[in-house]
C-alpha cells in the first residue's frame, strides 16, 4: 500500500504547534499533486497545505485539532479505499511505546514533544506548576535555566539589573568622547550614582565634562594607582569598540578594579531580569522578562530585548535593535542600526549584524550578515 503522511512542519520559528482550521478539500476525495488540501494556523500567519501527490486525501485530525510540530494529520494515499484505522492504531502504538521506554507518568497538559524533549532526564514537576500546558520549548528553557554555568548563577543571586545601588556610587568612566558625554548624561538622570571623573587616552588632563575632569590615561594600571587612593568606587566602559572594551575589561578585573552597571532610568526592565557588571545601557530600552545579560555590553538607546532572551559579553547594540523572544546571543557580536531578529534564533560569536538587517535564522560564529535592500537615489526634477 502506496501512502504518504502529512506531518506538521516548522514553518515559523514562533511556532511549536498548529491549529487545524479548515479543510480545503472533501475528506477522501481525489487530489492532484500542489493541489491545496488544508490550512494550518499559527502564532502569527495562517499557512495553506498543498498535496505533495496525486492521490485521496485522508484527515486523521478533526478541524479544530491542535497539531504539534512533526505529528501527522492527514495521508494522501493510492487507494481509495484506504483503513484509517491502521494509521491511527500504529500511530497510538508508537506514542505508547515512546512513553513506556521513559517510564514516566506525566500530567496530560505534557505535550508529547515535551516529553520527548525531558527523555530519561528527571524534572521538578513543580516548575510548570501554573503552565496550562507544557511544550517542548518550555523543557528547554527548563533545563537551560538550571544548567546554567555556575557564575551566571551566582550573578543570579544578586545581580537584578533594576537593583538600586545603596548610596552614593562614585564612578570613573573610562573614555571622554561622545560616549562619555553620553554615559555621563545617564549618571546625570539618576540619583545613586555620580560621574566623579574620566580616563582618556586622547584628551589631556585639562579636558573637561560639564566640570569633571580628565585624571589621566585609560591603561588598566593607571586606572587600577587612581582606584586604590579611592578616588572613585566603581569604572564603566564608554566607548563601543569591542577590542578595546573586552581587554580593559578583563585587565582591570585581574587588578580587582570593581565595574558596575549605567542604566539610563527611562529603561524598562521587566520581572528577574538579571545582569553581570560593565553593561552601560542607554535611553528608552526595554527588556522583557527573564531576560540574561553578561558583562561589558554597549547597548544603545531605544533597543527591545524580548522575554527569555540571553545575551553574552562584550556586545556592542546599535540604536533600535529589536529582538522576539527567546533570541540567545553569544559575545563579541555587533549590531547596527535599526535589527529585527525573529524568535529562538542563535547568533554566535565575533559576527557582525549589518543596518536594517532583519534575521530569520541562526547565525555562526565569525559571520557577516547583511539583509540586501535595493535603493534608488536620484536628483529631484
Amino acid at each position: 500500500m502506496n501512502y504518504i503522511e502529512l506531518i506538521a512542519e516548522r514553518e515559523s520559528s514562533n511556532d511549536e504547534s498548529y491549529t487545524l482550521v479548515e479543510y480545503l478539500v472533501e475528506n477522501g476525495s481525489k487530489v492532484t499533486e500542489g493541489k491545496a488540501i488544508a490550512s494550518l494556523e499559527g502564532s502569527k500567519a495562517i499557512i495553506e497545505i498543498n498535496s505533495p501527490k496525486a492521490g485521496y486525501i485522508f484527515f486523521l485530525e478533526k478541524i479544530g485539532s491542535i497539531i504539534e510540530i512533526g505529528k501527522s494529520y492527514a495521508i494522501v494515499s493510492d487507494d481509495p479505499k484506504f483503513d484509517l484505522r491502521s494509521i491511527k492504531t500504529d500511530n497510538q502504538k508508537k506514542e505508547k511505546s515512546n512513553k513506556s521506554k521513559q517510564n514516566i507518568n506525566f500530567p496530560s497538559k505534557f505535550t508529547d514533544n515535551a516529553i520527548a524533549a525531558i527523555g530519561s532526564k528527571k524534572i521538578d514537576e513543580k516548575y510548570f506548576a501554573d503552565m496550562e500546558i507544557v511544550t517542548k520549548i518550555d523543557i528547554q528553557n527548563y533545563f537551560k535555566k538550571i544548567n546554567l554555568p555556575r557564575k551566571l548563577k551566582i550573578d543570579q543571586s544578586h545581580q537584578l539589573l533594576n537593583k538600586k545601588i545603596k548610596g552614593n556610587q562614585r564612578i570613573a568612566v573610562i573614555g571622554a568622547g561622545h560616549a562619555g558625554n553620553l554615559v555621563y548624561d545617564a549618571v546625570l538622570k539618576r540619583d545613586d550614582q555620580t560621574v566623579v571623573c574620566f580616563f582618556d587616552n586622547y584628551k589631556d588632563t585639562s579636558y573637561e565634562i560639564e566640570g569633571i575632569k580628565v585624571k589621566g590615561l585609560a591603561t588598566a594600571q593607571n586606572i587600577f594607582e587612581e582606584f586604590k587612593k579611592k578616588y572613585f568606587d566603581a569604572v564603566i566602559i564608554s566607548p563601543g569598540i569591542i577590542d578595546f572594551r573586552k581587554t580593559l575589561f578583563e585587565d582591570l578585573n585581574k587588578l580587582n578594579v570593581p565595574f558596575t552597571n549605567v542604566v539610563h532610568p527611562s529603561v524598562e526592565i521587566g520581572a528577574n531580569v538579571l545582569a553581570g557588571n560593565g553593561n552601560v545601557i542607554f535611553s528608552s530600552s526595554i527588556f522583557g522578562t527573564e531576560t540574561i545579560i553578561g558583562n561589558n555590553n554597549f547597548i544603545a538607546s531605544r533597543c527591545n530585548f524580548e522575554h527569555h532572551n540571553v545575551i553574552g559579553s562584550h556586545n556592542n547594540f546599535g540604536p533600535s535593535v529589536t529582538t522576539s523572544g527567546l533570541v540567545e546571543i553569544g559575545s563579541k557580536n555587533i549590531f547596527g542600526t535599526g535589527i529585527f531578529i525573529e524568535p529562538k534564533l542563535k547568533i554566535g560569536n565575533n559576527s557582525t549584524i549589518s543596518s536594517g538587517s532583519i534575521l530569520q535564522k541562526n547565525i555562526d560564529d565569525n559571520m557577516i550578515y547583511k539583509t540586501k535592500i535595493n535603493s534608488i537615489l536620484k536628483t529631484k526634477v
